[in-house]
């Protein structure tokens, strides 16, 4: 991985927004080509405020709502979560939505009365970067 030092601090500022009491944290999107380093990156952003993951189901999205520590996602792969059939992807996204704009005001696994709001920090490659206008 070459010159990224600054990419790293600036998502080392992202992660410190998890730390603002009542402000919601900030959410990033990497995009870069394939075995760019974004992985190791995120894995470099470890803290007691964040979580490292791979994949994300609504089952994963309950387990870190439980966790009252963490307030920023560091998910690798965007892409990995639509992999899965067209139900859990759709329960996932919504629940994703809701995590990181209004907040989910029930566990969509469990069903349990929680109010959380998140940051995340993810990855994808150029090609899946298709930005609307």
């Amino acid at each position: 991985m070459i010159a990224v030092d600054p990419i790293l601090d600036f998502l080392s500022i992202c992660v410190w927004t998890a730390s603002i009491t009542d402000e919601q944290a900030v959410s990033v999107v990497i995009v870069a080509e394939s075995s760019a380093g974004k992985s190791t990156m995120l894995k470099q952003l470890q803290c007691p405020t964040t979580i490292f993951i791979t994949d994300m189901t609504t089952r994963d999205i309950s387990n870190i709502m439980a966790d009252r520590e963490k307030r920023i996602i560091l998910l690798s792969d965007f892409q990995a979560m639509f992999s899965h059939k067209s139900t859990v992807v759709g329960t996932t996204s919504q629940a994703l939505r809701n995590l990181l704009e209004e907040g989910i005001y029930n566990d969509p696994f469990s069903g349990a009365k929680m109010h959380r709001r998140f940051g995340m920090i993810t990855a994808i490659p150029p090609a899946a970067a298709v930005w609307r206008r």
